[in-house]
């Protein structure tokens, strides 16, 4: 669903959710939307929402730093030079919009947020997006 710069698409979130993204002036932003709480399984445990990103970069690496975020490296003789950032994301977070909140007035420390780690896999299916340990839904 279209909706000015935004893009919804629902249902694509293993676990249950739609995944927002939105065109901005310098790229681009992405939410997963859960409208409502997990359910627990058979065992009682809620299982982490996931999402899988599937990403492509000839002469590019895609790795984690060490603050959580995301980088994408040229390879030696193709986007640029060997080692030279091409792209870049922070680490991710997520946040209790429950009390009518669109974005995080708050930062770490706060109960409404958390980070979440991101994992990249070198894999067809990309990398996926888990919660850092401690901040699975309860």
């Amino acid at each position: 669903m279209l909706d000015g710069a935004s893009a919804t698409y629902r249902d694509v979130v293993a676990g249950g959710g739609d995944l927002v993204v939105t065109a901005t002036a310098s790229g681009f932003t992405h939410n997963v939307v859960l409208e409502e709480r997990p359910k627990a399984g058979a065992d009682g445990k809620i299982a982490p929402v996931g999402l899988t990103v599937p990403v492509t970069t000839p002469g590019a690496e895609v790795r984690t730093n060490a603050a959580g975020g995301i980088e994408v490296t040229a390879k030696a003789g193709k986007a640029g030079k060997a080692g030279e950032m091409v792209a870049s994301a922070p680490a991710p977070i997520m946040w209790d919009s429950s009390k009518g909140e669109d974005e995080p007035k708050a930062g770490p420390g706060d109960a409404q947020f958390a980070p979440v780690k991101a994992t990249v896999a070198d894999t067809a299916a990309g990398g996926r997006l888990k919660p850092g340990a401690g901040h699975e839904p309860s």
